[in-house]
């Protein structure tokens, strides 16, 4: 219990952990691939495929030995725009000459994408030196000048600064600078509702589709997105010899091609809901740091009857997902979040309508909030199979027996354990 909403901890952001602000920026970024894959398909844009985390962000294929680079930066609106003098520009600009260095003319254009604004100001302004470090002006003017030889100040002192501290030719950052772009990309906190219901909508394919269903389509195409830029290969040639001639399977696995869009389309309407990669708190396969917890836990919250089940519904699951784990060790950790992520989840509910419903303070309602627990795992088993991989019901009721023991899931109110630290 809390004296007030003053002192409560779920009353505002911590600012001090920034994990969440982390993964949404990942999110962004993966977002933003989906964005370049609904321009593809519409004809906005002319690639055939975005390849995830290969030497960029982005690489956008426009022939197979063709494409442009793309680097996404996020960054909060508050801290204001983008200047060239930035850390993170500097590095981007650095990249993307070394892209040149190592690839040449097959990556026909470079660009930035961010949700704050690049500094853009008047070219009369007096300070000349705000002018030669907005990104804007910068660009127009390399492209502006015929050659280095012309390009006029401050932005030659600028290049020539920048130059010196990529530790690049003059003629390579010239070539690379010439074809840079700068691209304003959705709000960070608006981009979700940006896709599902401004970029979506214009396929034509997706006309009539519910809020709702656009919603779903957007999250599984940036599971495709988040999957290709990840090391994820399912693909069972990656256990062969693969000659140089040819694309490695594990680098073939970071490209989407544009058909894949309409292919979650032509998928059944309910698309299943994803839950974004987190690693798993759970430590399958080692000694428990919590033993006890379970049987003290339930004791404490009226569950002694329930004790053995839960226990060996916890052990089962946990030899279970040992196994799993071997048999599909690419495929295991997404497997692994997602039914963490959804038992955890249903948990959580069950205990918080539990808290809300009972008759007092010291009321106990551990036997309430297991049978709720367990009427929830039991229709996802049966009714939504495909969002937990098809694990069946009793895997996710010792799923959530090993939450337990990791102090993810408590059935009461907590309190100081006797055995192990919480």
């Amino acid at each position: 219990m809390t004296d007030g909403l003053g002192n409560s901890p779920v009353q505002k952001i911590d600012d001090n952990d920034p994990g969440d602000e982390t993964q949404r920026n990942f999110r962004y970024q993966h977002a933003y691939g989906v964005i370049l894959l609904i321009a593809c398909l519409v004809k906005k844009q002319p690639y055939q495929a975005i390849w995830c985390e290969q030497h960029e962000d982005f690489l956008a294929e426009l022939t197979s030995e063709e494409f442009d680079a793309i680097q996404v930066k996020t960054k909060r609106p508050e801290n204001g725009d983008w200047e060239l003098t930035d850390d993170a520009i500097e590095k981007t600009l650095s990249r993307f000459v070394g892209l040149y260095i190592n690839f040449n003319e097959k990556i026909k254009n470079y660009m930035i994408v961010s949700n704050a604004e690049f500094m853009t100001c008047v070219l009369d302004i007096q300070d000349q030196k705000k002018l030669g470090r907005s990104p804007v002006r910068f660009i127009e003017a390399i492209k502006k000048a015929l050659d280095i030889s012309n390009i006029t100040e401050p932005f030659k002192t600028t290049f020539d600064a920048l130059a010196k501290k990529i530790g690049c030719t003059d003629d390579q950052l010239y070539y690379v600078l010439c074809r840079v772009h700068l691209v304003k990309g959705p709000e960070r906190e608006s981009f979700d509702a940006i896709i599902a219901h401004e970029h979506l909508p214009i396929i034509p394919e997706c006309n009539g589709f519910s809020p709702s269903r656009l919603n779903g389509l957007r999250d599984e195409l940036i599971q495709k997105v988040y999957a290709a830029s990840s090391l994820q290969v399912d693909n069972p040639l990656r256990h062969l010899f693969v000659p140089d001639s040819e694309v490695s399977p594990i680098v073939s696995a970071k490209r989407i091609p544009v058909s894949v869009v309409i292919e979650c389309i032509n998928q059944p309407e309910d698309i299943v809901f994803r839950y974004q990669f987190v690693n798993s708190s759970l430590n399958l396969g080692h000694p428990h740091n919590h033993e006890g917890v379970l049987e003290e836990k339930f004791n404490k919250a009226g569950l002694q009857n329930q004790y053995q089940t839960m226990e060996r519904r916890t052990l089962s699951t946990e030899q279970r997902l040992i196994e799993l784990a071997y048999k599909e060790p690419d495929n295991f950790p997404t497997i692994l979040g997602q039914v963490e992520s959804i038992v955890k989840g249903e948990c959580d509910e069950a205990e918080l309508e539990c808290r809300t419903n009972r008759v007092s303070d010291l009321a106990i309602y551990g036997e309430a909030m297991l049978n709720n627990v367990l009427l929830r795992l039991k229709v996802i088993a049966e009714k939504k199979p495909e969002s937990v991989f098809n694990e069946p019901y009793e895997s996710l009721v010792g799923t959530a027996g090993l939450l337990t023991e990791n102090c993810s899931v408590w059935w009461g109110e907590k309190f100081e354990l006797q055995g192990k630290k919480q």
